[in-house]
């Protein structure tokens, strides 16, 4: 107290403390599993205690991060996250680790090629195409879906366990989702070359299974698939009006880089052709939508790897209704297993067929009275007809490259010729078969031995 000349009493000012604030650090610790490193501060580098930092994982060639663990006892670290950078608190005895591993997507790396459809049997609006491609080296991948007429793109990543789940929504029905669940087989001593899902929609559930490409026309090449076959379809069972009556043909090129050339026509005359990779074991998933997008023809086809060359396999041939008006506007479905055989290109003097006493059946096609000939001879490439009505006359031409051919006759009683697309088959019971078209109904011919 400090009394005045005026006899009051005043105050002392009050004593001010000021205490300097200490930063409280630790040394944190960092750790690596595998191949890569850690960015954003470097082992033991003392940080301060309660204030935030950020770390980033960078792997090395030939590694990838797999996730971040932590904990302040070295016994029992736990999972932090996944991203490539990780934010977190330093605390006291801090202990942060990024963990890589090897990178196991170059063995699986390339393009596949497949089909889904439900366990139950094809249908039109749950069956279809699939195809998918590896970006580069690591798990990202881009796809497409070809599904009831139309394409949709995928991308996606598989996790280190081999799995991914990716979706898309059909043009103008965004309430239709469809989600794709993929699964890739990692770290196997040999891939299996294979990729294998679900798709699912509205109401609906397929399987999917697609096969690597794995050959490339240099370094592995196709030599025991590579080769020329002629397939035909067989008409379905149902009655005339209801099921085309008459062969799909189609013409199959195998090259040595191992992609299959498709080019032929269902058995009421609708044209179709696809490219594909050839399976290392000689699958091939054949897939052609048809009618304007209204129907398809999908299905495995399967090549032997050596001699005898051929193929077997079973189409799923579908026509919705309403897809025509003229032919089978009811719609149809069949499900033919295909006859094939290996083709080869005759010499300039030979013949794609050599057949004496032959049997030529023409059948169906609104008319229920077949056209039959006998002794029907094939040398040098053109068809001699023996026994017949004589107003019908035939003739053929053939294709000596593809083995396709051009039937030309007269039904009994018409005025105009009518042109059959056939092919021949060399090594089959049946040597030549194919369509025509009639006013509403499809008609076949078989030439047999």
């Amino acid at each position: 107290m400090v009394k005045s000349s005026l006899g009051s009493v005043t105050s002392s000012p009050p004593a001010i403390l000021t205490v300097a604030e200490t930063e409280v650090t630790y040394p944190l610790t960092l750790r690596t599993t595998g191949g890569g490193k850690i960015t954003g501060a470097a082992n033991q580098t003392p940080l301060q205690i309660g204030k935030g930092y950020t770390l980033t994982e960078n792997p090395s060639p030939g590694f990838l991060f797999t996730n971040w663990t932590g904990g302040t006892n070295i016994g029992s670290l736990t999972v932090l996250g996944y991203g490539k950078t990780l934010f977190f608190v330093m605390a006291t005895n801090l202990i942060l680790q990024a963990n890589f591993v090897p990178n196991p997507f170059p063995a699986v790396a390339g393009s596949y090629n497949g089909l889904f459809y439900p366990s139950t049997g094809v249908t039109e609006q749950s069956s279809g195409f699939f195809t998918l491609t590896f970006v580069g080296s690591g798990s990202n991948y881009t796809g497409k879906i070809k599904l009831a007429g139309e394409s949709y793109s995928l991308k996606g990543a598989f996790d280190l366990t081999g799995a991914s789940q990716s979706s898309f929504t059909a043009p103008g029905k965004p309430s239709e989702l469809v989600t794709v669940a993929l699964h890739v087989n990692l770290n196997l001593n040999q891939p299996d070359n294979r990729i294998t899902g679900v798709i699912s929609g509205t109401g609906w559930q397929s399987e999917l299974v697609a096969d690597r490409a794995v050959f490339n026309g240099t370094t592995i090449k196709a030599i025991n698939y590579a080769a020329r076959y002629t397939v035909i379809i067989p008409p379905g069972s149902g009655a005339p009006q209801t099921s085309p009556g008459g062969y799909g043909v189609i013409n199959i090129t195998n090259n040595l880089s191992g992609t299959a050339t498709l080019v032929g026509s269902v058995g009421d005359g609708f044209g179709f052709s696809q490219s594909v990779p050839i399976s290392t074991n000689g699958r091939v998933p054949v897939y052609a939508s048809l009618y304007n997008n209204l129907g398809s023809l999908m299905g495995w086809i399967t090549f032997t790897n050596g001699p005898p060359q051929t193929l077997s396999g079973t189409l799923n041939w579908i026509k919705l209704a309403g897809a025509s008006k003229k032919l089978y506007p009811g719609g149809f479905t069949n499900q033919p297993d295909v006859i094939a055989s290996f083709y080869k290109a005759p010499a300039k003097s030979g013949s794609e067929l050599n057949l004496s006493e032959a049997t030529l059946t023409i059948s169906g096609s609104d008319s229920a009275v077949p056209l039959v000939y006998t002794n029907i001879s094939i040398a040098n490439g053109a068809l001699t007809s023996g026994s017949g009505d004589p107003t019908n006359k035939i003739s053929a031409t053939f294709t000596a490259g593809t083995g396709m051919m051009t039937l030309t006759f007269r039904p009994t009683g018409g005025k105009i010729n009518v042109t059959a697309q056939g092919v021949v088959l060399q090594s089959s019971d049946i040597s030549a078969a194919g369509w025509f078209l009639g006013a509403t109904q499809s008609g076949a011919f078989t030439l047999e031995p």
